[in-house]
């Protein structure tokens, strides 16, 4: 992989029609002049990166990937080279020259945050044609990007307070529905405990009862048996006296 730092003003990276790559060249400010036609390009070039596995480093950023893709996409579009901080050197279709533009480059649709210490930031003659490359709207927009991310930056750390708090809250609340969960289930362990103990007993009880009723069941059979032989032996007494009844009735008739 391959990595490039734009650790200079003077750094320029372009895609004037590379469908794999940028360019990135050098060009100082005394020599201007000499850098208007595509071949002083090609002999201030400093390196190339390949899309497929390149990085570019700009103020602490690195662009790679897709965003090293739609940058190669945009300096094609825009037909254009760019410092560091956003200033662009377009390329004339009429003559081919480069002139400097009074747009800056957004670099940070690329996460990119521009210092704006070039130093060409200001009025300047070069060639009877006056530079007129005015960046306070550049650096009003970002300073006010700026402020919005510190706005935002305190949105979410009061958002991320607000959720720790609640999240915080639930725990407690949590905690407290295991509590009842856990007292409610001691209850109930504790009730179906007794009533188990209620079932034994009861179940005890039956037994008692089954011998009872078996006992009582024992002595009714004895006692109809008994009752039943006294029977038997009633009916022979009776038979016996009715014999003898009859005995002396035959011995008493005439």
């Amino acid at each position: 992989m391959k990595s490039f730092e734009m650790s200079s003003d003077n750094h320029f990276v372009g895609n004037l029609g590379n469908r794999n790559s940028i360019s990135v060249c050098l060009v100082v400010k005394e020599h201007w002049d000499a850098y208007s036609q595509q071949a002083a390009w090609s002999r201030a070039l400093v390196t190339r990166l390949d899309l497929a596995g390149g990085e570019l480093k700009i103020h602490g950023a690195t662009i790679r990937g897709q965003l090293l893709r739609d940058l190669a996409a945009d300096l094609y579009r825009y037909q254009c080279r760019v410092n560091r901080d956003g200033f662009s050197i377009r390329r004339d279709s009429a003559n081919g020259e480069y002139r400097r533009l009074n747009e800056m480059f957004p670099w940070y649709k690329y996460g990119v945050t521009p210092r704006f210490e070039t130093p060409w930031d200001r009025l300047e003659l070069s060639n009877d044609r006056k530079v007129i490359v005015d960046s306070s709207g550049a650096k009003a927009e970002v300073e006010g990007m700026r402020r919005r991310e510190e706005e935002l930056r305190r949105e979410i750390g009061e958002k991320i307070r607000d959720l720790k708090e609640k999240e915080r809250e639930w725990k407690g609340k949590e905690e407290e529905l295991r509590r009842e969960i856990g007292d409610n289930v001691r209850d109930l362990e504790e009730k179906e405990e007794e009533v188990r103990e209620r079932d034994g007993k009861l179940k005890e009880k039956e037994c008692e009862w089954e011998k009872k009723e078996a006992e009582l069941n024992r002595k009714i059979e004895e006692r109809d048996r008994v009752l039943e032989e006294k029977e038997g032996a009633l009916k022979k007494k009776d038979r016996a006296i009715q014999g003898l009844k009859n005995a002396l009735a035959a011995l008493t008739e005439p």
